[in-house]
């Protein structure tokens, strides 16, 4: 027979080979003529699977593919008065996108605009020690830094009335280092990293000479480490905050002295400390000791203990059932399905009991008053703390579900103070509540929340804190279905092994 007739008598196919499709086929089976004439592999004509991309005008575009509904199921978001969107919550469509990153691979860009100058001067009378920069920085220091960590600004105010004195002495390398310190804080709050990189460095040179001298200066040995801690705190690149906190931990035990406990330096210092060692435990809790699988004792509920101290936003009372809790909740993650022991379900259920009937003071010496004070705010803070400390009790040791009646009834309270504040001060009781929270319109208020806290505050750990809030909403999105209730770890979404996220 011919190659003519056989041509004519082949089978044909009703598309092209999958080879020749686009340049030309004859459609003959099995193999094509033109593949065979050109001596190429012929892609037969079977069905393949495809994938087309989105918008491709060259492959049918199916309607689970098209634009709006791709929009639909994409991350509900809401649109801000001035124009932002903010992210509300997730669906498994977004892991194809990208993964769930808390904030250990988070832009190292600057992420706030350089402040106001300040033009003030100081009051100390120690300008001529100091070059015109370091001055405006000292300024700076005065009227804004030592004013915006605490809630209580009066003659009491030991950022302004303790470390300052002892950093303008200069008189010691310990001196120096807490004087290059507080430059550095300034220069990053101010006018960014790159300003303060120098000042920090400095500080750090001075503190080592210091400690080899063997300078007998521990109260300012002490500020420049919680200096330099408060700059990686603000700065939020530099995860090296923990390494100073505890440096400052191991010099406290020689401020701190029979003779001088009842100082108000001493008590300054050591609530100072106690504030950051407690949140410190929240977020990394130390290796394991003996002392851990003994329930701590409760925390004294004597009416000095319900005093507000305005470096740590609330009551020492409240600061010590968060450390109960952290420490409790230590035990309960060593043994996850155990039943809880009855001396620690007693001493839950007393911390529970404090923390429901416990009212916080404020105590302001007014007629010493050197800024303004706004009694109202420092105690809505206080009752923040108070708040946010039932519901960790709730979340960590009780192991309540989200949602639960009781957490919910604390959450709206919460929310209630967070819009009479406007500007919130304290990261920690922020964090806890946003993590209970259940629906749309309270994750658009913790948004908006903490926006703020980003714009006027300009503290590094706010914009880690909403990366880490906002993987635990995606998790918790994500379980929905499969495990509707369940709590979820924000450990669990980051490596607190390599870095360790601060909310102080």
């Amino acid at each position: 027979m011919s190659l003519a007739s056989q041509k004519l008598n082949a089978k044909k196919a009703t598309e092209g080979c999958w080879t020749s499709r686009k340049i030309g086929c004859d459609k003959t089976k099995p193999s094509c003529n033109n593949c065979v004439r050109t001596k190429r592999c012929c892609g037969g004509y079977g069905i393949k699977l495809h994938w087309p991309e989105s918008a491709d005008g060259r492959r049918p575009v199916h309607s689970w593919d098209s634009l709006p509904h791709q929009q639909e199921r994409r991350q509900t978001k809401v649109q801000q008065k001035n124009g932002h969107v903010y992210f509300l919550n997730t669906t498994h469509e977004d892991v194809k996108s990208w993964m769930i990153d808390a904030w250990l691979h988070r832009s190292k860009s600057e992420f706030w605009p350089a402040a106001p100058s300040i033009t003030r001067s100081l009051g100390f009378g120690f300008e001529a020690t100091s070059n015109a920069n370091d001055k405006h920085l000292l300024s700076y220091y005065n009227e804004v830094i030592s004013r915006m960590i605490t809630t209580i600004d009066d003659r009491q105010n030991g950022f302004r009335t303790v470390l300052l004195p002892n950093a303008l002495s200069l008189q010691s390398l310990a001196s120096q280092s807490l004087h290059e310190g507080i430059l550095a804080l300034s220069a990053l709050h101010l006018c960014g990293r790159q300003a303060a990189i120098h000042h920090k460095i400095s500080s750090i040179r001075f503190l080592s000479q210091s400690i080899q001298a063997d300078e007998n200066l521990h109260v300012s040995q002490f500020g420049a480490c919680m200096m330099l801690c408060l700059c990686d705190v603000f700065d939020a690149v530099d995860g090296s905050w923990y390494s100073h906190m505890r440096a400052a931990d191991t010099i406290s035990h020689l401020v701190i002295t029979p003779d001088t406990t009842d100082s108000p330096t001493a008590f300054f210092l050591t609530s100072w400390l106690a504030y950051h060692k407690i949140l410190s435990e929240f977020s990394h809790i130390p290796d394991q000791t003996d002392s851990w699988y003994i329930v701590s004792k409760l925390p004294d509920s004597n009416p000095n203990n319900q005093i507000i101290i305005g470096s740590l936003g609330c009551s020492m009372q409240v600061l010590e059932c968060i450390s109960s809790i952290n420490h409790m909740k230590k035990i309960v993650e060593q043994y996850p399905s155990s039943v809880l022991s009855p001396e620690l379900v007693s001493v839950a259920k007393q911390l529970e009991t404090q923390l429901e009937s416990l009212t916080q003071v404020p105590r302001i010496v007014h007629e010493n008053v050197s800024g303004e004070v706004d009694e109202s705010r420092i105690i809505h803070t206080a009752e923040l703390y108070r708040i946010a400390t039932l519901i960790y009790l709730y979340q960590s040791v009780f192991q309540k579900p989200v949602g639960c009646p009781e957490a919910k009834l604390l959450v709206e309270k919460a929310l209630l103070i967070l819009q009479k504040l406007g500007i919130c001060t304290s990261p920690w009781p922020l964090f806890i509540i946003a993590c209970e929270i259940t629906s749309d319109r309270q994750r658009i208020l913790i948004l908006r929340t903490l926006e703020k806290m980003r714009k006027v505050r300009r503290i590094g750990n706010v914009e880690i804190m909403r990366n880490i809030i906002e993987a635990v909403w995606k998790r918790a999105d994500l379980n929905t279905m499969a495990h509707p209730g369940m709590r979820v770890n924000w450990k669990d979404v980051i490596d607190t092994k390599r870095r360790i996220p601060s909310f102080i």
